[in-house]
Parts: C-alpha cells; structure tokens; sequence
C-alpha cells in the first residue's frame, strides 16, 4: 500500500512470528480468508460465564455485540457494540488515503451494556445499576479521514453518514451532536433507567 502509516499497524508484526513458527492455512480454508462468499451471522460464547459474542457480517457492513455474564460499562477499550462499514472512493478524499476506506461506530456508556447483532439488527442495552436515570448512552463515529463528517449528518431516527446511512430506533432522546476533531460525538439521553436501541442498515433512499 502506497500509504505513510497503517492503524493499528503494530498488530501486523505478529505475521512473522507465526511464519518463523511454521503456522500454515489449510488449503480448505483458504478460500474463507481470501473472499467473502455471503452473508452470514456468527454466535461464540466467551468462557462459562454465560456471555457470548455476535456478529453479523455483509460484503460491505458488519456490526457485532457482546452481552451475557456480568455486563460492565462501555468504555475504555471494551467496546460491546460496534459498527464497520465500507466507504466508496471521494471525490474529495486526500491523496494519501487508503484505497479502501472503513467506517466505524462504537457505543459508550457509564451503566452496564449488553448488545447482540442478529439478522442485520445490533440491539444495544444499558441500565442503572440503582434504578437512577441512565447515564448518556455516547456513540463515536470516525472515517479516519477518508471522508468527512457533520453534525447535519445525524437525525433523530437516522444516521446519513458517508457510504451508509442507518436507522435508529429509541425512546431516548437525541441530546446532542457535536463534532469531536474529525469524528462524531452523538449523545442520547433518558429519564428512565435504561436505554434500549435498535440499529439497522437502511438500504433505500
């Protein structure tokens, strides 16, 4: 790639390590590394605890949750609801920018939140832990660059960002939005003790 730096590029020198190891892909399964060959939902429990991961996955968009166990805040890098989604070329994209562009969404929350991502829906969850109204529940948005963003982007039931646009489905109340550097700060409130969300990709106009 014809780029200065790569994200997280640090996670890349594990390559090495596992060549020097002698670690080969099957032949079977090398055709599931190289090509997507259709949509598919994914479930994995996380230990004896009860808690489970999802995930569901298209050629351009997944989202993914976690929920079961012992719910914590979404904060710091736990991320229990997340959003990926590819971004055609700009027009107007830097000269330096990936060939291929990836945007993201990711949920904060002080209380506990659980999500689960199942057929094209991420369902997200948060609640008090003493039944006092919840906290905001936070979501940062980010293209890393590669395309950019607004406030206008952000209504109510629907999010119109760069190659997607989303609908969402809640009894919180949108309080604010406000551009945080070059990502997206979307905040929603409640004067109950729990948000409940539903999140989907919107196909039509």
């Amino acid at each position: 790639l014809d780029v200065v730096s790569i994200d997280h590029g640090h996670d890349l020198l594990v390559g090495p390590l596992v060549g020097r190891l002698g670690a080969r892909v099957p032949r079977h399964l090398t055709e599931f590394l190289t090509g997507f060959d259709g949509v598919r939902q994914v479930e994995r429990p996380l230990g004896d605890d009860g808690e489970v991961a999802t995930a569901w996955m298209e050629p351009d968009f997944a989202m993914g949750g976690q929920a079961g166990g012992t719910p914590m805040p979404a904060s710091g890098q736990y991320a229990p609801a997340t959003l990926h989604w590819r971004i055609p070329p700009q027009a107007d994209a830097p000269a330096a920018a990936a060939p291929v562009a990836v945007g993201w969404a990711r949920a904060f929350c002080d209380d506990p939140t659980e999500a689960r991502a199942t057929d094209g829906v991420l369902r997200i969850s948060t609640e008090s832990a003493d039944g006092a109204p919840a906290g905001d529940a936070v979501f940062l948005i980010g293209t890393g660059g590669a395309a950019a963003l607004s406030t206008s982007m952000i209504e109510p039931g629907r999010w119109n960002l760069p190659g997607i646009s989303l609908r969402m489905q809640t009894e919180s109340t949108l309080a604010s939005v406000e551009m945080f550097g070059d990502d997206l700060l979307v905040t929603y409130r409640t004067q109950v003790n729990r948000h409940r969300m539903v999140m989907r990709n919107v196909v039509d106009p």
